[in-house]
């Protein structure tokens, strides 16, 4: 998996960062998933936890996985 600072800093309300912790037990939860769901359930999970948060910093992800 490739990302950017965009992800694990973005911040909710309470100016908290989603992190690389949350980043990292939102991809073990989906693991069993297909990449392009992968991608999917991260770009929400950020979506959620910064809520009406505005977007400060590009977002960028790529998951790979082996077949």
């Amino acid at each position: 998996m490739l990302y950017t600072d965009g992800i694990t800093e973005s911040i909710n309300a309470k100016v908290e960062m989603f992190g690389e912790e949350r980043l990292k037990e939102t991809i073990i939860a989906h693991a069993e998933l297909s990449a392009e769901e992968i991608v999917e359930k991260l770009i929400t999970a950020v979506s959620v936890f910064a809520s009406d948060e505005p977007q400060f910093d590009d977002i960028t992800l790529m998951v790979i996985k082996g077949v």
